[in-house]
């Protein structure tokens, strides 16, 4: 799962940015940011941090995501454990 939400504004909406491989790794540092210039993604290392990777609404998915994850594990945790043996 992808934390950062990588978006560009094209005057009307919100677009995704597709990224390649070598895109994303082609990250830099500078003062309190890192960038990536080529993709047009810049993030505050503050607000990284702070947890904030994006959006609110980005951030209300990532949310929903970890709760579904959370309650996929405790279920699987509870269908795994042993059961009392009863005499």
């Amino acid at each position: 799962m992808r934390l950062l939400e990588l978006v560009r504004y094209d005057g009307n909406v919100w677009v995704p940015v597709e990224a390649t491989e070598e895109q994303l790794e082609a990250v830099d540092l500078g003062g309190d940011h890192v960038y990536w210039d080529e993709l047009g993604q810049d993030f505050r290392i503050s607000d990284l941090k702070a947890g904030i990777y994006g959006r609110e609404p980005w951030m209300a998915k990532l949310q929903h995501q970890a709760l579904i994850g959370d309650r996929t594990a405790h279920t699987a945790q509870v269908s795994t454990a042993k059961k009392p043996t009863v005499f």
